[in-house]
């Protein structure tokens, strides 16, 4: 919870905002618990949602980045899988920040 309030004032926290943050927490949980499956299904229905909600938003790599994560969900729950969800999700929250701010502009 501490870590969604530090995170929400940094950008408008919408549905996509929303599922970026709750999939990052849950992908920090699992490299202490990589054995809980109730959380990993929790993740995978996290990272569709990303797929579905970041393909109306016309950004091109927040998609990328979360079919990457979704390989990575395919395999089996590993310490190491959940270090490069980790990682991603930190990469989809930069990404999300960084379209907030304005600091990328949409290429017509």
């Amino acid at each position: 919870m501490q870590r969604q309030q530090r995170h929400a004032g940094a950008f408008r926290v919408d549905g996509l905002g929303r599922l970026c943050l709750d999939g990052q927490e849950v992908a920090a949980y699992l490299f202490q618990a990589p054995t809980d499956d109730i959380q990993w299904r929790r993740l995978r229905e996290i990272v569709n949602g990303i797929i579905r909600s970041s393909g109306q938003t016309g950004m091109r790599e927040l998609p990328a980045v979360a079919h990457e994560m979704r390989d990575i969900l395919s395999g089996p729950p590993s310490v190491l899988a959940a270090e490069r969800l980790n990682a991603g999700f930190d990469r989809i929250v930069q990404l999300l920040k960084a379209a907030r701010s304005g600091l990328f502009v949409a290429i017509p």
